[in-house]
């Protein structure tokens, strides 16, 4: 539980940024912003999910093989068609599903941030603008 009371006290610290600090320093606060959370929630290995996505990580084929048979993996499986195409992806680069796992999160972080952008136009929590 403390580990998460650090990591939300140090993300409040750096949101006073966008109040009073300078757009080029804000910049370089998101960016570290956008890295701790992704190796946050990135490296995680903890919870019942995690186990489901690195059991699912292991079964699917690559990309190759899972155009002749993307059709089953779209119908019987539970998870999104990007998402099965996107780990059949990283699984034909020969990523480790670790690795997988991070570069994902960080994909998910920075269109999270995309999403903040647009709900709160004033902020200047504009990671991709950089």
């Amino acid at each position: 539980m403390g580990i998460y009371l650090l990591f939300f006290i140090f993300i409040s610290a750096f949101s006073i940024f966008d109040f009073i600090g300078k757009e080029s320093n804000q910049k370089i606060f998101l960016f570290i912003i956008w890295l701790l959370s992704t190796l946050f929630i990135g490296t995680r290995t903890i919870g019942p999910d995690y186990y489901v996505y690195h059991t699912y990580y292991l079964m699917v084929p690559n990309i190759f093989e899972l155009s002749g048979q993307f059709a089953e993996y779209t119908i019987f499986s539970k998870f999104e068609p990007l998402y099965i195409i996107t780990t059949s992806l990283g699984k034909s680069l020969g990523l480790s599903f670790e690795i997988f796992h991070l570069i994902f999160t960080g994909f998910f972080v920075g269109y999270l941030s995309l999403i903040f952008q647009n709900i709160l136009p004033t902020s200047s929590f504009q990671l991709w603008s950089m």
